[in-house]
């Protein structure tokens, strides 16, 4: 039985073993796991030559949720409340503030030495202002009384001058929801004169003090 030898090198010793290149160290990247790429977004307001432009974000309108029965209820409630009260106070301004009439009417004061009738004179009075009563004392309209009047012929008794000096007064915004009225001068109550609401809205207040 033959056996084969091993070849001997040169050296006459060990075989020849074919040189390995020496392995290098691997790079530190090769190592890692693999990941896919991510595309990173862009800044908002910038826009990368190669990627589209974001778009903006759609914000999705408030829904408000239908109100309740007893909701529904409730604001009917104060609605009404609200109208009512507005219908209160507009017949609470009505109510306190009643319908007004302006007052005409004219003073004759007796007086001397007057000129004849429609000249001017001066009435021999130290009165400046006419003042309307309600019944028990209230005064609820004044004026005041011109400087000057126009003498009138008012008794007859001389010739050719006249015998008064008539001084003319409107009294505005007199309350005209009273039956009765009294006239006086300068807010004295104790010396007025009466007059009835057909009075002043026919003839107005005349008064004569004198005669």
């Amino acid at each position: 039985m033959s056996t084969t030898e091993p070849e001997v090198g040169t050296d006459g010793g060990i075989p020849a073993v074919p040189s390995v290149p020496y392995p290098r160290e691997p790079e530190p990247d090769a190592l890692a796991p693999w990941s896919p790429q991510l595309a990173i977004p862009a800044p908002r307001g910038v826009r990368w030559l190669d990627a589209p432009p974001a778009p903006d974000p759609v914000t999705e309108p408030a829904t408000r949720p239908a109100p309740t029965a007893r909701q529904r209820r409730a604001r009917a409630l104060v609605g009404l409340g609200l109208v009512l009260a507005t219908g209160a106070g507009v017949a609470g301004v009505f109510a306190v503030s009643p319908p007004t009439m302006s007052v005409p009417g004219s003073i004759a004061v007796s007086g001397e030495d007057l000129p004849a009738p429609g000249g001017s004179c001066f009435p021999e009075m130290s009165a400046s202002s006419v003042t309307i009563f309600s019944t028990d004392g209230t005064v609820i309209g004044s004026a005041p009384l011109a400087s000057t009047g126009t003498a009138v012929d008012r008794w007859h008794t001389r010739s050719p001058g006249a015998d008064a000096c008539r001084v003319t007064f409107t009294v505005t915004d007199v309350p005209s929801d009273h039956a009765h009225y009294r006239v006086g001068l300068d807010g004295n109550f104790s010396d007025t004169v009466a007059f009835s609401r057909e009075e002043f809205t026919t003839t107005g207040a005349q008064i004569t003090y004198g005669r």
